[in-house]
C-alpha cells in the first residue's frame, strides 16, 4: 500500500478512536492522563515521504525543430505526472486523452509510469534523434521520482526515445521506440566491467542518465568511446544524452546500422554547463572546440553544429545535429 493510500486509513482509525471514547449520551468519555513518566524519551512522529517539486521544461525558441520538440516535451511531462493510482495503462490513456494527446502510446511506456503509487517527472532535455519532413524522433533525457509501496521516493534518470509524426496541426507522438529500461537496483554497488568504465564512472566532469551509466558499467560501450571521453572531460564538463540503447537503431530514416547501436558512439548535448544548441552560434564556443578534439582524439565521425576540419577528417552538420555533438568509431 503507498503512503497516500496509508494516509486514509489513517483518518479512519482516527475517527473510530474518538467514537470508542464516546459515552452513551453522546459526550465524550473523560481521557486519561497521556503524562509520560519521568525519564522516558519522546519519539517523533517520521514525516510522510513526498515527492520533489519538478520543473516544466521550456523549449527554447533558439533550439532546431522547436515544434516537434515542444510536442515530445508536453507529451512526456503529461505522462510522466500523476497521482497515486493514475499510473496504470488504463488510467493513464485517459489522461493523454483529457489533454488532447494520443493515448496509444501508453501501451509502450513501461516503467515511465509508476502503478503502485504517485510519480513526479521532468524533462532534462529533449535530444533530436532523427528528422524528415513527416517524421522525427526526439531522444529525451527525463528524470522520474516515485512513491513505492514500501514509502520510499525513488529517483530514476533515463533516455527515452520518443517517435512523431507531422500533421496538418502540428507534430504528435506516435509511439515510445524505447522507454529507458529499468536499471538494476542497487547497480552502485556492483564493480565496473573494466578499470577503464570505472574510471568514466567516478569522473565527476562527466553527467550521464542511470540508462547510460549501466551501459558503461556493463562493458556495452567500446573502449576507444570511454577513453575519449575522459580526455575530453578533462577540458570541459560534458553532459551525456545516450550511448547506445535509446538511440535509434539504424540512422534515422536509412537502412544504416547507427554506430550508437554498435556502443561506438556518444552523443553529447551539454559542454561546459552549456547546452550545445546554445553554442551554435559563437565560433569561439566549447562545444566547436571539443568538436575539433574529438577529431585530433581519433574519433572517425564527429556531428555537430559546425563543419570544422582536424587531423585529415571533416565533422558533419545537419538540423538533428544543432543541438548535440555526436562522436563515433567505425
Amino acid at each position: 500500500m503507498s503512503p497516500a493510500r496509508r494516509r486514509l486509513p489513517a483518518v479512519v482509525a482516527a475517527v473510530a478512536a474518538l467514537l470508542a471514547g464516546c459515552s452513551p449520551g453522546g459526550r465524550a468519555a473523560p481521557r486519561p492522563a497521556t503524562t509520560p513518566a519521568p525519564g522516558t524519551p519522546t519519539v517523533a512522529a517520521s514525516p510522510e515521504p513526498t515527492l520533489p517539486a519538478v520543473k516544466g521544461f521550456q523549449v527554447a525558441a533558439g533550439e532546431p525543430a522547436p515544434q516537434v520538440k515542444r510536442a515530445a516535451v508536453r507529451f512526456l511531462q503529461t505522462l510522466l505526472n500523476h497521482e497515486d493510482g493514475e499510473g496504470a495503462v488504463t488510467v493513464t490513456k485517459a489522461r493523454l486523452a483529457a489533454a488532447g494527446l494520443p493515448p496509444g502510446p501508453a501501451d509502450q511506456a513501461g516503467p515511465l509510469l509508476n502503478p503502485a503509487g504517485a510519480q513526479a517527472g521532468e524533462v532534462v532535455y529533449p535530444q533530436l534523434g532523427g528528422l524528415t519532413a513527416a517524421n522525427a524522433s526526439v531522444m529525451a533525457v527525463v528524470r522520474t521520482h516515485r512513491l513505492t509501496e514500501a514509502g520510499q521516493v525513488v529517483s530514476t534518470s533515463r533516455t527515452v526515445d520518443l517517435r512523431l509524426g507531422g500533421k496538418a496541426g502540428g507534430w504528435q507522438v506516435t509511439g515510445i521506440a524505447f522507454d529507458g529500461g529499468a536499471p538494476p537496483a542497487a547497480s552502485g554497488d556492483r564493480p565496473a566491467a573494466s578499470a577503464l568504465a570505472g574510471d568514466v564512472l567516478a569522473d565527476t566532469r562527466i553527467t550521464m542518465p542511470d540508462s547510460a551509466r549501466e551501459e558503461v558499467r556493463s562493458g556495452a560501450v567500446d573502449a576507444r568511446v570511454l577513453r575519449l571521453l575522459l580526455d575530453l572531460a578533462r577540458r570541459w564538463p560534458v553532459t551525456v544524452a545516450v550511448f547506445k540503447a535509446g538511440h535509434p537503431y539504424n540512422v534515422f530514416a536509412t537502412d544504416r546500422v547507427s554506430n550508437h547501436s554498435r556502443g561506438r558512439a556518444v552523443d553529447l548535448w551539454a559542454v561546459g554547463g552549456r547546452t550545445v544548441a546554445a553554442q551554435r552560434g559563437d565560433p569561439s564556443s566549447a562545444a566547436r572546440a571539443l568538436v575539433v578534439e574529438a577529431l585530433r582524439g581519433g574519433a572517425t565521425e564527429v556531428g555537430g553544429p559546425w563543419a570544422v576540419s582536424a587531423n585529415g577528417r571533416t565533422s558533419f552538420t545537419n538540423t538533428v545535429h544543432h543541438d548535440h555533438i555526436h562522436v563515433g568509431f567505425d
